[in-house]
């Protein structure tokens, strides 16, 4: 009898075997489009993964996509590569076997996110114990030209907590003394909370801050910029000044081709949407 009930209970679990499937390992592509807008790897993108790691609020998008390095979890590490994109381009990626990193698509959650450093910008950028002044702006301004070094930590001066101390910050800061602490609001509030070791780059080390399209440097893109780029791919072959302001789709590879070109008309003549956001591996 016992025998006779073990051979039917193998017969049984070997038969549910057959009919129910195993679940398949799902894996996804961890782009960095951290907000899930489209636009991967960008200074919003960073601020939104520093900000969760930090506590600061949940990620709002599928978590794999935070996970740019594979490993399966959101953590630090996914940080560094994301700074090693601002300085080396895509070539960050190639522990993975190059952008975008495969992960899995059900792990992690928010939840398993573990914390990290965590820095605050409260604008004592000259280090003399008083935040906010006109002091601050003016030793900002003169770090970013390279004329003097920082005085206080980095994290002070990363106003948009995009993991770089550059113009942008630069103009936060002089717009606080126009508009006040809503200046702030967009990226959580004063102090911002920040990545705790932001690079800092030179107005020298830039010359695309904002948005892309602007070839002439005048201020905005418009029909002298449309012209450079047409010459640039098809009459004269000129080099741009800016590369990093002709890549106007603000693809990852850094390119100039015709899809910047369809961009840029479609900014100026037919939907006007704006360009997309200079991209500092670009430079």
């Amino acid at each position: 009898m016992r025998r006779c009930f073990s051979g039917a209970l193998f017969t049984a679990l070997m038969l549910f075997a057959l009919v129910v499937p195993v679940q398949a390992q799902q894996y996804c592509d961890a782009t960095g489009d951290v907000d899930g807008d489209g636009q991967p790897l960008t200074g919003t993108d960073f601020r939104i993964l520093v900000q969760a790691l930090n506590k600061d609020g949940a990620i709002p998008s599928d978590a794999y996509l935070s996970d740019i390095n594979g490993d399966w979890v959101v953590d630090t590490n996914d940080v560094l590569v994301f700074l090693d994109y601002y300085e080396n381009g895509l070539a960050a990626f190639n522990n993975c076997g190059g952008y975008p990193c495969s992960t899995d698509c059900s792990f992690p959650t928010y939840d398993t996110i573990t914390a990290h450093c965590i820095g605050y910008a409260y604008a004592n950028v000259d280090g003399d114990s008083v935040n906010l002044s006109v002091g601050d702006l003016s030793y900002l301004q003169r770090m970013l030209n390279g004329e003097v070094g920082p005085a206080n930590d980095l994290y002070q001066s990363d106003f948009n907590a995009d993991g770089i101390v550059d113009a942008e910050d630069y103009q936060i800061l002089h717009d606080f003394f126009i508009d006040g602490m809503s200046v702030f609001a967009p990226y959580g509030g004063y102090p911002v909370s920040n990545y705790c070791d932001p690079l800092l780059v030179l107005n020298t080390d830039r010359c695309c801050t904002g948005f892309t399209g602007d070839l002439d440097g005048n201020g905005g893109a418009d029909m002298g910029d449309l012209t450079i780029l047409i010459d640039h791919l098809f009459n004269t072959f000129e080099p741009l000044d800016c590369p990093a302001a002709g890549n106007v789709d603000g693809s990852l590879s850094c390119s100039v081709d015709m899809g910047d070109l369809t961009r840029l008309i479609d900014h100026l003549f037919i939907t006007f949407a704006p360009t997309e956001l200079c991209r500092l591996p670009c430079e």
